[in-house]
C-alpha cells in the first residue's frame, strides 16, 4: 500500500494485479476506507474480491506475491489472511524476493552500526552526493579497488562469471544494470572501460539500491574520498564497516539476487544463500549471523508447499528430484494443507535452520513432505509425470504444461511498484475515482499491449495476485 495525496486528504490506496500463463494485468487501484475502524487486513480483501469479482477472475487465482510487511503478512488478520478467507481457499504465499533480500541488507546495515540516524535519507550518501563534483572519477586511476580475502578468490571467479551472463542479457530497470556494472568494476573486471560513474540520485533509506549502487562507488572511490577535508563523507571507523558491508552485499547477496526472480530456481537459491551466509561468518561473523537472523523469517520458499518448484529447475539433477519425488509419495495426499499457522487457511510454518547441526549438509529433499502435495493441488496441476522417470519428463504432456504455469509464476513484486507509479503520475489528472481507474486501464493497456482479461477465456489458468 502506498499513501497518495487526494484533495481534500490523504488516503490509502492498493494496487492490485495479476500475473500469469496470460501476462501481468493491473485491475486497479482502489481507495481504502478512510479513517475506518475495521482492521487493514479485512479492508484489503474486500477491495481485492471485489475487483476480482469485477474482472471475472476470483475463481482461477492460485496464489499471492506480496511484500512481507506485517499488514500483509499476519497469521491471524493480516491482508493475505483475509483474502483467503474472503475466496474460501488455500493459496500459495509467494513473498516478494526482492523485499525479502532488502530486508536482509537492513538487518546486516543497522547491525554494523553503519549509520544509527533515525533520518529517512541515509546521511552517508547525502554527505557523498555533496562532494561528488569534488571527487574525480573518470578513469581506473580514480578508483581503490579492495583487497578480497584469499578465501574468498573461488566465488570471486564464479560471481565474475554469474555477472558477466547477466550482462548479455536484458535487465527490467537500469540501476539492475548498473549495479552489476558496479559489481564487476569492484571485483577488478571491465576497467578498461571504465569513464565514470553515474551521478547518485535517491538516496531514501527505503531505496535498498542505494546502499549497493552509492556503497559500492564510495568504496571505490575511499582514496580520493580521503583527500577530502576531514570527516567530509564518513570517519575512520565508518568507513571500515561500510567496506564490510559492500563486502558482505557483493559476495553474499548479489549472486542471490541476480537469480531471485525465477520460480524455479527459489529453493535451491534460498538453500545455497543459507549455505554461504554459514560459511561467511569466518569473514565477518556479525554480518553473517545478522543476515542469517533475518533470512530464517523469510523461509517461504523452503516450505515443503512450495519445495516442488525445484522440479521444473534446469539447475537440479535428476538424481535429486528423484528423491523429491520419493520423499513427498512417501504421504498420502491431503485436501488441505497442515503445516499452517493462524486463522482459517493459515500461512506457512518455516523450517527450522537456525537450530540445524551441520547446515552445509542440508539438501533439498529434506524439506519436501505431505504438504508438497498442496503445491499442485492448488495450481490445479496434472501430477502424472511424477509416476514416470525423470529423464521422461521433458517429453510428458503433464509435466510440459506445469512447467508452463510454474515458469509463469511471479516471485518479485516490481509490476505492483510500477501500479503505483502509475497511479502516482495520473491522481491528479482525475476528478472522480471512476475517472482514475478507466485512465489507469487506458495507459496499462497502451504501454503493454495486453489483451483485457475480461474477454479472454480463462478458466483453465492460474493467476496471481500482486499487491
Amino acid at each position: 500500500m502506498n499513501t497518495l495525496q487526494n484533495y481534500p486528504h490523504k488516503e490509502e490506496r492498493l494496487p492490485v494485479l495479476v500475473s500469469g500463463v496470460g501476462g501481468v494485468k493491473l485491475l486497479g487501484v482502489p481507495a481504502l476506507p478512510h479513517k475506518s475502524a475495521q482492521k487493514s487486513g479485512p479492508q484489503i480483501a474486500l477491495v481485492t474480491k471485489k475487483l476480482l469479482d469485477e474482472w471475472k477472475c476470483s475463481s482461477t487465482v492460485s496464489g499471492m506475491v506480496f511484500d512481507t510487511t506485517s499488514a500483509n503478512t499476519g497469521a491471524v488478520t493480516a491482508g493475505c489472511i483475509s483474502i483467503q478467507i474472503e475466496l474460501g481457499r488455500e493459496l500459495l504465499w509467494n513473498a516478494c524476493r526482492h523485499h525479502v533480500g532488502e530486508v536482509i541488507l537492513t538487518h546486516v546495515w543497522d547491525d554494523l552500526k553503519i549509520e544509527v540516524s533515525k533520518s529517512p535519507d541515509i546521511q552517508l550518501f547525502i554527505r557523498f552526493k555533496d562532494c561528488f563534483e569534488s571527487l574525480t572519477h573518470s578513469s581506473i586511476e580514480d578508483l581503490e579497488l579492495p583487497i578480497i580475502p584469499e578465501s574468498l578468490s573461488v566465488k570471486k571467479q564464479d560471481l565474475i562469471m554469474i555477472c558477466q551472463e547477466a550482462q548479455a542479457g536484458s535487465f527490467a530497470r537500469g540501476d539492475y544494470r548498473e549495479l552489476v556494472d558496479l559489481v564487476l568494476l569492484y571485483l577488478g573486471e571491465g576497467l578498461e572501460s571504465f569513464d565514470g560513474f553515474f551521478r547518485p540520485d535517491a538516496l531514501h533509506k527505503a531505496r535498498w539500491m542505494a546502499k549497493l549502487l552509492y556503497g559500492i562507488k564510495i568504496v571505490l572511490l575511499r582514496r580520493r574520498i580521503s583527500e577530502l577535508s576531514k570527516g567530509a563523507v564518513f570517519s575512520a571507523q565508518s568507513s571500515e564497516k561500510h567496506q564490510r558491508f559492500i563486502m558482505f552485499a557483493v559476495f553474499c547477496y548479489v549472486p542471490w539476487w541476480l537469480t531471485c526472480p525465477v520460480a524455479s530456481a527459489c529453493p535451491l537459491n534460498d538453500l545455497n544463500l543459507i549455505k554461504t551466509l554459514n560459511s561467511y561468518k569466518e569473514i565477518d561473523s556479525l554480518a553473517s549471523s545478522s543476515a542469517m537472523s533475518a533470512f530464517s523469517n523469510h523461509l517461504w520458499y523452503l516450505t515443503e508447499e512450495l519445495l516442488p518448484l525445484v522440479l521444473f529447475s534446469s539447475s537440479v539433477d535428476n538424481e535429486e528430484k528423484t528423491k523429491i519425488v520419493e520423499e513427498i509419495k512417501q504421504h498420502e495426499p491431503t485436501d488441505k494443507c497442515e503445516g499452517r499457522t493462524g486463522t482459517e487457511f493459515g500461512k506457512p510454518e518455516f523450517p527450522d535452520i537456525l537450530n540445524k547441526d551441520d547446515i552445509d549438509s542440508l539438501a533439498l529433499p529434506s524439506f519436501a513432505g505431505k504438504d508438497s502435495w498442496g503445491f499442485f493441488r492448488i495450481l490445479r496441476l496434472d501430477t502424472a509425470f511424477l509416476d514416470k522417470s525423470v529423464e521422461s519428463w521433458k517429453d510428458d504432456d503433464t509435466y510440459v504444461r506445469a512447467k508452463e504455469v510454474v515458469d509463469n509464476l511471479a516471485v518479485v513484486n516490481d509490476s505492483a511498484e510500477r501500479g503505483v507509479k502509475l497511479c502516482h503520475e495520473f491522481l491528479t489528472n482525475a476528478k472522480k475515482n471512476g475517472n482514475l481507474q478507466n485512465i489507469l486501464q487506458v495507459v496499462e493497456n497502451n504501454r503493454n499491449q495486453l489483451p483485457n482479461q475480461t474477454k479472454r477465456t480463462a478458466s483453465s489458468k492460474n493467476w496471481y495476485l500482486k499487491l
